[in-house]
């Protein structure tokens, strides 16, 4: 594992805490949401259980206040013992300021004994809203300090030909005590709303508020007779959660709000542990894949040096074996060219510098390759040859003889072969011109190289002269081309057809490699 990969691992396992924070944050946001509107639900429940009691038993008490003025005679709304009767309602329920039965012009006529006398209702309006469908009439009637304001609840009623309003008075600090137990946090909202938008209670007891139809609330209970939204307070510019619910039916909403600002601390309690996991395993995972790429680093280059003190022991050895053979090589050189000279003595009793110096450039040649190679220490003999034929020493420019290349690429061989071969060619090249085109005659001479089979190779050389001398006895320059193939374990063909052509059939050898001790990194 490369620096690139560790530091992708270290900022990646950052990366992956990070995302799981977030992932946890959104998840656990969410499902605190879903906890507090659970909540907060159910508490709109709970209060419009309560307010549907209280509306129901206003209900169930101006029915027997019908039941009972249908029993006393026509004229019995206006009697003293309707009026009696209708003290005796009132003190049967606690939080009860009076109830009272009004003419559907507004006419008070009958009221309780601690009815209020001086309380003068919008009956007109409460007639208008029962007229236009509402099955009841909620409302709040002021006075100069909040708290002493009553909740006022009409319902119509019918004794014999007469039709009004059953008009019950509740005092609003007994709704307000069940609300303010509902919502205990001083944030906390619960409210009584009006289907048209009259806030009627909240738990602040402030007076009530008539919300616009453009007003969160106001669309939602439109829409739904139960539900959630999140919005800012028109009244206190608090944001909430609220939920509400329907009483029963009536156009009557009780709403219950938790504040944002709650469910965000009680969510980032929530939240915290889970974030300080993941950012302790996040941070750990960083630390532990540093300490980890330190150490392997260290490792790693612990194990470079061992590898590179041990290649540079190998190297040291490869260049002393290298020297070796090389020194070998110009030894066996030496001792052909001596060889040469010796069987050129034999002949002739001089040594014909010309002939030496071509020898002399054709081994030049092959350690010029050699060099070339680099470690592979093998000769391109295609290359060799094109090279040895350029040879001005071999071939005189000024004598106008063409030498024609058809030389197939990519056949190496070591300089064992490499060299005899060389001065094969230069024997051959050497006799072509001398023997072949005599008197400075023009002509062609052909070289050509093949592959003979899977590991072997074939020379020509081949000129269209006068032809060159057959007999190969001791003096004849022809020895040393034989003895030279014998070395090469080569077989030499000789065509007098048209002119003279030599054909070298000759092995190409695995090459030699060289090995070297091993040794251990300590």
């Amino acid at each position: 594992m490369n620096s690139r990969q560790f530091l992708i691992l270290r900022y990646g396992s950052l990366a992956l805490a990070l995302t799981g924070m977030v992932l946890w944050s959104g998840w656990s946001w969410k499902d605190q949401l879903r906890v507090h509107r659970e909540e907060g639900l159910g508490k709109a429940r709970l209060m419009a259980l309560y307010m549907e009691r209280l509306v129901q038993t206003q209900i169930i008490l101006g029915q027997a206040a019908v039941r009972h003025g249908a029993g006393q005679g026509p004229d019995s709304p206006t009697g003293q013992r309707f009026s009696d009767f209708l003290t005796d309602v009132q003190s049967a329920q606690d939080g009860s300021r009076g109830v009272a039965i009004y003419a559907r012009d507004g006419r008070l006529i009958a009221a309780s004994r601690d009815f209020p006398p001086d309380l003068h209702p919008p009956v007109a309006d409460y007639v208008q809203a029962i007229d236009g469908g509402w099955p009841l009439m909620t409302d709040r009637l002021t006075t100069a300090a909040p708290h002493r304001d009553l909740i006022l609840i009409a319902a119509p009623v019918g004794v014999g030909d007469f039709n009004g309003l059953f008009l019950s008075a509740l005092d609003l600090r007994v709704i307000h005590r069940f609300l303010a137990g509902i919502a205990r946090d001083e944030n906390e909202a619960a409210s009584i709303l009006r289907a048209d938008g009259m806030l009627l209670l909240r738990r602040d007891l402030t007076g009530p508020v008539m919300l616009g139809a453009d007003t969160r609330a106001v669309q939602e209970i439109t829409q739904s007779d139960s539900g959630g939204f999140r919005t800012v307070a028109v009244t206190d510019n608090i944001e909430r959660l609220y939920s509400y619910v329907r009483v029963d039916g009536l156009p009557l909403y009780v709403n219950h709000g938790i504040p944002v600002a709650t469910i965000r601390a009680s969510w980032l309690m929530r939240a915290l542990p889970g974030w300080l996991f993941l950012g302790t395993l996040g941070l750990f995972s960083f630390t532990l894949a540093g300490r980890v790429q330190r150490s392997i680093r260290a490792n790693l280059l612990a194990q470079a040096m061992r590898e590179q003190l041990a290649a540079t022991e190998r190297l040291a050895e490869q260049r002393a074996q290298l020297m070796q053979e090389l020194n070998h090589r110009v030894k066996n050189n030496l001792a052909t060219i001596s060889s040469l000279i010796n069987l050129q003595l034999r002949r002739t009793g001089t040594v014909d510098v010309a002939d030496l110096k071509a020898r002399l450039e054709a081994i030049a040649e092959v350690h010029g390759l050699l060099l070339g190679s680099g470690d592979d220490q093998r000769v391109d003999l295609g290359q060799l040859i094109a090279r040895l034929s350029q040879s001005p020493a071999l071939v005189p420019p000024e004598r106008g003889i063409t030498v024609d290349r058809t030389l197939q690429a990519g056949i190496v061989a070591g300089s064992d072969t490499a060299v005899p071969l060389a001065l094969i060619l230069s024997e051959l090249l050497t006799n072509a011109v001398k023997y072949a085109f005599p008197d400075d005659r023009a002509g062609t001479i052909r070289l050509g190289l093949v592959r003979d089979g899977d590991r072997g190779a074939l020379l020509i050389v081949a000129d269209d002269g006068i032809g060159t001398p057959t007999v190969t006895d001791r003096r004849s320059g022809l020895n040393i081309v034989d003895a030279l193939a014998r070395q090469m374990d080569a077989r030499l063909d000789r065509r007098t057809d048209a002119g003279t052509e030599y054909r070298l059939a000759f092995p190409l050898p695995e090459p030699a490699v060289l090995t070297f001790p091993l040794r251990e990194a300590g």
